[in-house]
Formats: structure tokens, C-alpha cells, sequence
């Protein structure tokens, strides 16, 4: 298979349109065409941030078959949706459906331990600017102590989020979005509130 077949089988399976993708490796729709309908190769270090874009190593990206090396482990991901939003039920239950390959040194260097890591689908706009509606995100769920300002997946009751947390006075917490169309939200920790892990690394538009 090649780049441009299995570049675009990368997107459409985290539901990132190419005009997002264009955006999202800062070219030109019209560059993102040529590399994917004209047969034209992308720069190396256009190669390297396309990988980074899906998720992919090098070699998959070029030769669609996964490196066999102990440099790289693979990561579940699951069908659980999280809300960036006003905090609709989107909860799908299910196994891991598939899978990332991840670096090894990338958990090494943040001292994560990558069984305790788990990737899901954001959906919702409450954080765009940060994270887009059908981004996958990297949660490590060792992480539960609050640190003010991170972004965290959480419970509240029988609704899933992705927010930036901030402790408050009192035993609260406030929820923040990054989209100012949304208002902050703030809860008692007393509540039926789990915090399920901090949110690591994301696939999609923009960066964390």
C-alpha cells in the first residue's frame, strides 16, 4: 500500500477530514491533494509530522505494516466517546476495538507506564482550541490527583468528560472549557465525581 492510500485510510479512521488535516500539518489544501490524489511524495519532514498526525511509525505510514521492534508497543483504543461538550451520555461500551503504536521512549520520557494507558474519542466542541470534536486522546489512568490547569477525563454521575480541571476552596472543582461559548461548571468533589486519568496526548487538530 502506499503513503497517500494509507495516509488517508489514517484519517478517515480518526474521522479527520483533509481539509483539517491541511490545517492541522500547516500546508495548503492543494498541497495535502497533490500528496494524496497526484502521487507526489511529501517532504521527509513532512512524512514525520503526517505520522505524528494519525498515530502511525514511519513504517506503517509508507509500507502500511507495523514495525516488529520492542521500540514500539500498542496501545488499546476503545470505543468509549468522552464529551467535550455539555456533557451528553456518549458512553459506548465495548473492547478494544484497535490500537496505536506509541514509542516506547514516549512513556520513558514521562515516566508513564503505558499499561496503564488507554486511548478514547472526544466528541463535543466545549474545548476546541485545544481538542476538536473527533480527536483521539491518550489517557493515562494512573494519574487521578488534580493538578490545576491539566486536562483530565472524568465521571460525573453516569456522564463522561474532558475538561480542564482547577481545585477550589471547599472540596470543589471547576470544569473548564477552552471555548468561550461554553461556561465554566463547578462541582462538589462529594459528588459522584471519578477522575479517570489525565489526558497525555491527542491525534487530530492541534496540539495539547
Amino acid at each position: 500500500m502506499s503513503f497517500a492510500i494509507n495516509f488517508k485510510n489514517a484519517l478517515k479512521n480518526i474521522g479527520l477530514a483533509q481539509n483539517q488535516a491541511a490545517q492541522a500539518l500547516s500546508v495548503s489544501d492543494n498541497t495535502l491533494s497533490n500528496w494524496l490524489n497526484r502521487g507526489i511524495m511529501p517532504s521527509w519532514d513532512n512524512l514525520e509530522k503526517c505520522a505524528a498526525l494519525v498515530n502511525l511509525s514511519m513504517q506503517e505510514l509508507l509500507f502500511g505494516t507495523p514495525v516488529q521492534s520492542n521500540d514500539y508497543l500498542e496501545i488499546p483504543e476503545y470505543n468509549i466517546r468522552f464529551s467535550a461538550g455539555h456533557g451528553a451520555m456518549l458512553f459506548e461500551e465495548g473492547a478494544a476495538d484497535s490500537s496505536a503504536s506509541y514509542r516506547e521512549d514516549f512513556f520513558k520520557k514521562q515516566s508513564l507506564n503505558p499499561k496503564r494507558c488507554v486511548r478514547v474519542r472526544v466528541q463535543g466542541t466545549s474545548m476546541q482550541g485545544v481538542l476538536w470534536d473527533g480527536d483521539v486522546v491518550l489517557i493515562n489512568r494512573e494519574e487521578t490527583n488534580v493538578v490545576d490547569g491539566k486536562i483530565y477525563a472524568l465521571r460525573i454521575g453516569e456522564e463522561l468528560y474532558i475538561k480542564r480541571l482547577q481545585k477550589i476552596p471547599g472540596g470543589q472543582l471547576k470544569l473548564q472549557s477552552e471555548n468561550p461559548d461554553y461556561d465554566d461548571v463547578t462541582v462538589s468533589i462529594e459528588e459522584e465525581v471519578e477522575i479517570i486519568g489525565r489526558v497525555r496526548d491527542k491525534s487530530g487538530r492541534g496540539g495539547l
